[in-house]
C-alpha cells in the first residue's frame, strides 16, 4: 500500500495484477471491520499516487470503488473518499458517473458527519465540473442547507 503511493512502479505493478480488484472484492465479501478498514486503505494508497494512471484502468474500476460508499465503516468511508478524489482529480469525466450511479445522493448524506465532512468536501469541490442539471440534483438532495450549517464550524473555509 504505502509503497505504490510513492512509486508508480509499485502501483503499476499492483494495478497490472489487479491487487486492486482483489481487495474491492475482498472489501464487498467480508463482515470483518479490520479487514475492510486495511482493504480501503490499501486502495486509496494505491490511487494517492499522483503519476498519472491510464485512463482505462481508471474507468474500469471507478464504479467499483465508487460502489463501496455504502461500506457502515467511517475509516473505510475515509479512505474510499480519498481514493474517489484521486481518481477525479486524474480523470475529471469520472464525476459523471457519480451521478449515473446516484451517488450524489450518498455524498450529501455524508457531509454532515463530523469524521467524514474534510473528505466529502474535497469531492464536492471536483463535483463542482458538473452539468448545471446535476449541480441543481445535488441542491435537490440538501447540499445547500448542509454547507450553510458548515459555515459555523472548522470547516468555513472548505465550504467556500
Amino acid at each position: 500500500g504505502v509503497m505504490s503511493e510513492n512509486d508508480s512502479y509499485a502501483r503499476d505493478a499492483l494495478i497490472c495484477n489487479e491487487i486492486h480488484f482483489n481487495l474491492i472484492e475482498l472489501v464487498s465479501k467480508t463482515d470483518n471491520v479490520e479487514v475492510i478498514n486495511a482493504s480501503c486503505e490499501a486502495l486509496s494508497h494505491v490511487f494517492e499516487n499522483p503519476e498519472q494512471i491510464d485512463f482505462s484502468i481508471l474507468l474500469d474500476c471507478f464504479k467499483s470503488i465508487a460502489s463501496l460508499l455504502n461500506i457502515n465503516s467511517k475509516d473505510a468511508l475515509q479512505s474510499i473518499l480519498v481514493c474517489i478524489v484521486d481518481m477525479t482529480v486524474q480523470m475529471p469525466s469520472l464525476i459523471f458517473s457519480i451521478f449515473e450511479m446516484n451517488f450524489h445522493k450518498r455524498i450529501v448524506e455524508l457531509l454532515p458527519d463530523p469524521e467524514l465532512t474534510a473528505y466529502v468536501l474535497r469531492l464536492i469541490d471536483n463535483m463542482s465540473i458538473a452539468q448545471p442539471s446535476q449541480i441543481n440534483e445535488l441542491l435537490k438532495c440538501g447540499l445547500f442547507s448542509v454547507l450553510t450549517e458548515l459555515l459555523m464550524t472548522e470547516f468555513t473555509g472548505d465550504v467556500f
